[in-house]
């Protein structure tokens, strides 16, 4: 595994080159192949969480340059498939779904100790997940509640996140009450491969793109006045798709699949998706 530095100076663009730094990081290993790694928020120093086929997640940090601690790890019961930070404002989170349908959720406590919780996500395996923002839809207009002169800041809403399984089922997982509550959002005639939660700053609705064995994409937005979510668009990629991610603004979709071609889709005026470009292998940028 390798380390990408992207801070400071040491990412120079010019043209089509860029410049990465990188170093080996002979401790940071799992017994088989690691199939995910991400970086906590930078307020929480530099931090990465890793999972494997091992079924472990590790859990890095840097304590001083180049040298990296092992600081938690869990063991879950079958090959950790995906990991998600949770939102900065929310603490130092983690989720993870394992291929025996257990979902966890790993937290750094007040006094720098970890503690984990697990419970039951998908039949046969969870495969994807991703967290909702920390931010609620339309919070800049006015007639938000958190925009109110007498509020000093916004509300953070309920912790959220959204996974996907090997039960073809996508589900909503919201805290309260002093737990993670489940809701069925919508379903897949095959594996659910990804989901991806946009970026709900300056949109309208928050809006879930998920993606499946069943060469669909579907795109589901939640009705802010009553607080229901429904497939608005459903895209038929025609290859069984294993990758959805949106751009920082929201207007942008990629969906990748198994013939390595990633396709670009822009929102339209009226709600529609549309194609306006693919990136074959080569990185050749062919028009829609």
């Amino acid at each position: 595994m390798k380390e990408l530095s992207k801070r400071g100076d040491q990412q120079k663009l010019k043209g089509q080159l860029c410049c990465v730094r990188i170093f080996h990081l002979r401790s940071i290993r799992h017994a088989g192949p690691a199939w995910q790694v991400t970086w906590a928020h930078p307020k929480y120093e530099s931090i990465i969480a890793t999972c494997g086929y091992d079924k472990r997640v590790n859990i890095w940090k840097e304590v001083k340059q180049q040298t990296w601690d092992l600081v938690y790890q869990i063991e879950a019961a079958a090959s950790v498939n995906s990991i998600s930070w949770a939102p900065w404002e929310y603490g130092l989170i983690l989720a993870a779904g394992s291929a025996d349908g257990k979902i966890h959720i790993i937290q750094r406590k007040g006094d720098d100790t970890w503690s984990t919780i697990c419970f039951e996500g998908h039949n046969g395996g969870v495969n994807a997940l991703s967290w909702g923002p920390s931010t609620d839809p339309s919070m800049l207009s006015q007639q938000h509640p958190s925009a109110q002169a007498d509020q000093q800041q916004f509300a953070l809403p309920p912790k959220r996140f959204v996974s996907g399984g090997c039960d073809k089922k996508v589900k909503l997982w919201t805290f309260k009450d002093g737990k993670f509550n489940e809701q069925d959002l919508a379903t897949h005639d095959d594996w659910v491969r990804d989901v991806a939660w946009c970026n709900n700053i300056g949109l309208l609705h928050d809006t879930i793109a998920t993606c499946s064995e069943d060469q669909k994409v579907k795109i589901l937005k939640r009705d802010t006045a009553t607080d229901s979510w429904s497939v608005k668009t459903t895209l038929d990629i025609q290859i069984p798709t294993w990758k959805v991610s949106w751009s920082t603004v929201g207007n942008l979709l990629a969906v990748s699949g198994q013939d390595n071609v990633v396709q670009i889709f822009k929102e339209a005026s009226n709600g529609e998706y549309e194609l306006v470009s693919k990136v074959n292998e080569e990185g050749v940028l062919d028009g829609n």
